[in-house]
């Protein structure tokens, strides 16, 4: 199987293989909340969230209360890394379907597909601004991994990281001024801050040690990675200081750690719910021999961390919505 993971972590879009599972789906009404307008949104507490269930990876919806989840995607090829429009009514998504890795944008329904990019390179990971106006995500060109921004029609792609190596996986702050990344641009895996235009990068988590080798002369660096911010402006990641793949919160500016789980898993891909309440994430916690990871959610103060999908096919990428 090919890796889904770029950097042991972020999910890319890659062949899949088979799992063999029964269907076990919602219809549209158990996720989609609204449509009283004549367009329908899926609810506030909704998690979109990529999942093998099928024979190659699609995108799936469920409610962070529990229930069944709802198929958004049933293309043959495979669809990765959903993102949320902030009214609810689109998924920004990546996709082979054409025979590159594309960013496209469908409706609740996986329905009135609209492609965003059309090139050679690989494209994913896209995530809209609080204000729908743009959509960022990273393109990989001369073998390297950059954040790019576009219009949320897809006019305008320029590039707004210029650092020697990667970053990848942009998340915006909630007033979209600021973006937060992965990168190894510091010689190691760190989280990145910068203005949303690319400038004023800083490294959060450079030189921070694994909690076993602290005080070590030289320490084990800790890869700190997947950056998410709250609605507060704080910015939960994850972390292996503890010694396991750990959901971890601090200020913006790295400072004031804390550790949201403690699974001793294999836990990654944090997302915030609108109201900071709760983290969606992937863990293997369930069975940690086998490595396929399930959608799980963990109040906010770490209590309560429980499994939300039961299907034996690897999941990633759980989005709350805005």
């Amino acid at each position: 199987m090919a890796n889904r993971w770029l950097f042991g972590a972020l999910a890319v879009v890659a062949a899949g293989c088979a799992n063999g599972t029964g269907d076990g789906l919602g219809s549209a009404s158990e996720a989609i909340s609204d449509n009283s307008s004549g367009t329908a949104r899926f609810s506030r507490n909704t998690i979109v969230y990529q999942s093998l269930r099928g024979a190659t990876d699609d995108i799936y919806a469920i409610n962070a209360n529990g229930g069944r989840p709802f198929r958004v995607t049933s293309d043959a090829a495979v669809e990765a890394s959903p993102f949320l429009s902030p009214d609810r009514s689109h998924v920004a998504f990546s996709s082979n379907r054409d025979g590159n890795n594309e960013i496209y944008v469908s409706d609740t329904q996986g329905e009135n597909v609209l492609r965003l990019t059309n090139n050679t390179t690989l494209d994913f990971h896209p995530v809209f601004s609080h204000d729908g106006n743009r959509v960022f995500f990273q393109r990989q060109t001369g073998g390297l991994f950059d954040i790019w921004v576009m219009d949320a029609d897809g006019a305008n792609q320029h590039r707004v990281t210029f650092l020697p190596l990667n970053e990848v996986g942009a998340q915006l702050s909630p007033d979209d001024q600021r973006m937060a990344f992965m990168g190894n641009n510091g010689g190691n895996q760190d989280v990145w801050v910068a203005n949303a235009d690319g400038t004023g990068i800083v490294n959060i988590t450079q030189g921070t040690c694994t909690n076993a080798t602290v005080g070590q002369t030289p320490c084990v660096l800790a890869r700190d990675q997947q950056p998410y911010w709250t609605p507060d402006g704080q910015i939960v990641f994850v972390s292996d200081r503890s010694g396991f793949n750990e959901i971890w919160v601090s200020n913006a500016d790295g400072s004031a750690p804390r550790q949201v789980t403690n699974l001793h898993a294999n836990s990654g891909l944090p997302s915030v719910s609108h109201n900071g309440e709760q983290v969606a994430f992937v863990s293997n916690a369930h069975n940690t021999a086998s490595g396929v990871r399930s959608v799980y959610v963990v109040n906010f103060d770490g209590s309560d961390a429980r499994r939300l999908t039961f299907d034996p096919s690897d999941e990633l990428t759980p989005r709350f919505a805005y």
